[in-house]
């Protein structure tokens, strides 16, 4: 079962465009306990993934925490890469 994941995404930021199109990032993606361990998640991140690059975006990031091991894997499974260390700031 998949949802129209066009009508969940918002436009927060523009600016980082290359050649007429802006990137895109996929945040906060979550499966109901009942439902982990069944693909998902990758699922999720596949049809985002293609939605995104139907807008016309030029790059897609995913973001998660640094320790989330589980999304990280989910990532690596659908083809994403490191792009680079993460990094924090005190407060």
């Amino acid at each position: 079962m998949y949802y129209n994941l066009l009508k969940c995404f918002q436009i927060i930021f523009t600016g980082c465009a290359k050649d007429g199109k802006e990137e895109g990032t996929i945040y906060d993606i979550g499966v109901l306990p009942q439902y982990q361990g069944q693909g998902f998640a990758n699922d999720l991140l596949s049809q985002g993934t293609r939605t995104l690059q139907e807008v016309g975006v030029w790059r897609v990031f995913c973001d998660t925490w640094v320790g989330n091991e589980r999304m990280i894997s989910a990532f690596k499974r659908v083809g994403y890469r490191q792009y680079g260390e993460p990094w924090e700031r005190p407060v």
